[in-house]
């Protein structure tokens, strides 16, 4: 089983992050029935994922030097 990059877990992280806001976001919008569920869970995907995804980019290259 091949083991996944940091740039990989980022992309995926940043992935589930706009997945879920993108489901749950029109919901709130249009329905009562999630007016109280939290949006900051799937915006801090979004950030954690950007931040791996800046890792992995920094350390290929640096591997590479």
């Amino acid at each position: 089983m091949k083991r996944i990059g940091l740039k990989e877990a980022g992309f995926l992280l940043i992935g589930l992050g706009i997945i879920g806001l993108l489901i749950i976001y029109p919901i709130q919008l249009w329905s009562d029935l999630l007016d109280t569920w939290p949006r900051w869970p799937f915006i801090s995907l979004i950030i954690v994922g950007i931040s791996t995804l800046t890792v992995g980019i920094l350390k290929d290259y640096l591997d590479s030097k």
